[in-house]
C-alpha cells in the first residue's frame, strides 16, 4: 500500500461507526471490532485449508 494514495476520511468513518483499524504490513488495512488484537485472534482461527 502506498501511504500518498491512502485516504484518511477511512479513518474518520471507522472511528465513527465504533471499530478500531490498523494498518499492518505497509500492506493492509485491517478493521477490527473494538477491543480486538488481530495476532491473537488469528491465532485463534481454525485453519484447516490453510497451507
Amino acid at each position: 500500500m502506498d501511504p500518498a494514495l491512502f485516504d484518511p476520511s477511512a479513518c474518520s468513518i471507522i472511528d465513527a461507526m465504533g471499530l478500531d483499524w490498523i494498518i499492518s504490513a505497509d500492506s493492509y488495512f485491517d478493521v477490527l471490532p473494538k477491543g480486538f488484537s488481530k495476532g491473537p485472534s488469528l491465532l485463534k482461527l481454525d485453519r484447516p485449508s490453510w497451507p
